[in-house]
């Protein structure tokens, strides 16, 4: 487990509130081989309610999974190799608070740790092709 804060204060509360919710991350997959999460701001301006990001890079067996929460959206990427990595972009801009971006980026983190481990188990539904028709 790697913490690493970027263009914010370390907290020591912040800090273990990640150790928490990487801590449960067991429950979901079992065979977690490493957890590096970075938290911070985009840009340091001289105002309060400053946008948190968060990233949180997973690896397990056969494939790396990422998460980031940024100001102006949700960002969740994933995929076992370079070249199946898919993106999905979705608007949240409710990440004023570093525990609401801690808490949205890990429950989207257990969402995808919990896909892959029915895909390990082979318990996801593949559908058979169609038969080619004949003319």
């Amino acid at each position: 487990m790697q913490i690493t804060f970027h263009n914010v204060q370390p907290s020591p509360a912040v800090t273990a509130r990640i150790r928490e919710a990487a801590d449960k991350l067991d429950r979901y997959c079992d065979n977690i081989i490493s957890c590096r999460v970075v938290a911070g701001a985009e840009h340091r301006h001289l105002r309060h309610g400053e946008p948190f990001q968060l990233r949180i890079h997973v690896r397990v067996p056969g494939a790396t999974i990422v998460v980031q929460r940024t100001p102006g959206g949700r960002r969740v990427l994933a995929g076992g190799q370079a070249a199946k990595t898919t993106k999905q972009l979705e608007s949240n801009s409710r990440h004023k608070d570093m525990y609401v971006a801690i808490h949205d980026a890990f429950d989207a983190l257990r969402r995808r740790l919990e896909d892959y481990a029915r895909r390990r188990r082979g318990a996801v539904k593949t559908h058979s092709r169609p038969a080619a028709k004949k003319d």
